[in-house]
């Protein structure tokens, strides 16, 4: 496999978070596939917490041996495949080390599995939630076995944070020779004309997109627009949907429940969540 120049790889350090289950494995086998694509570096990570184990008695010490050898025999699987994956342990709250983690070592991806197969228990009061609340860098939520990326969903809402996710998709699309849909929902509520204005938008985008990544289609709807990137995520057969997340993005508004009710279909694909003060992706 060819791999990409330093300046064109959309990542350069990876740190993937395991717990040890099947899920996180999805996440590690993913994480480690992007690490060899992209000629990183891989760090995986499990967090001790000794307050999950607190009723049985469990010290600290002991949970940490534990951990580090179930930890060692997994990092023997993903040399395999990434020959200088290392090994963090962690102890604290999982969530708030993953991030400090991913701030301290200047992480350009976080890669994190989920549990659930829907909506109503995907990311609400998990892990992956905080993840993407509060972690700088961009964070790739998995929760099933995924293919190689070659076709993306790109969600855009035309602001800074979809700027950079566009950008981002951009090099990923490059270095994988993948499609890139771009997509955006526009408000039921909204002008008959501003669909065309939208649709308008989104091609002077993929002018852009299409100077690293040739193969770029647009897309836009009329609807509720967490619901409308999860319908078509599920129907067109996407390897990666990438969304731009800020403060009162509508991936926040739905974190905080107020579109909860959009339940998600089981086959829908990781999700590349990237902030608009990312400084993680590597750039040129």
């Amino acid at each position: 496999m060819t791999q990409p120049k330093a300046a064109t790889a959309p990542f350069r350090t990876i740190a993937v978070a395991t717990d040890f289950t099947m899920t996180s494995d999805h996440a590690v086998k993913l994480a480690s596939a992007i690490a060899t694509r992209c000629a990183a570096e891989l760090t995986v990570v499990n967090v001790v917490e000794p307050a999950a184990y607190s009723q049985i008695g469990a010290d600290t010490a002991t949970l940490k041996a534990i951990a580090q050898g179930t930890l060692d025999a997994n990092l023997l699987r993903v040399r395999d495949d990434v020959p200088t994956a290392r090994g963090v342990l962690l102890v604290g709250r999982t969530a708030d080390e993953l991030i400090a983690f991913a701030e301290t070592t200047a992480v350009d991806l976080v890669v994190s599995g989920t549990h659930g197969k829907s909506v109503d228990r995907w990311l609400v009061g998990s892990v992956a939630e905080k993840l993407v609340r509060s972690c700088h860098a961009p964070v790739l939520i998995v929760h099933d076995a995924a293919p190689e990326f070659r076709r993306l969903l790109v969600a855009t809402d035309f602001g800074p944070a979809s700027e950079r996710a566009v950008e981002l998709a951009a090099r990923l699309a490059t270095t994988y020779g993948a499609r890139i849909t771009l997509f955006h929902a526009l408000d039921v509520k909204a002008p008959l004309d501003a669909l065309d204005s939208a649709r308008a938008r989104l091609e002077e985008i993929a002018v852009g997109i299409r100077k690293l990544a040739p193969e770029c289609d647009v897309l836009e709807r009329r609807g509720r627009t967490w619901a409308e990137i999860a319908d078509e995520a599920a129907k067109g057969s996407y390897d990666l949907v990438v969304v731009g997340t800020h403060d009162r993005s509508p991936l926040f508004k739905w974190l905080r429940g107020s579109v909860a009710e959009q339940v998600m279909r089981s086959s829908l694909p990781p999700v590349l969540s990237v902030r608009a003060s990312d400084r993680g992706a590597a750039s040129d």
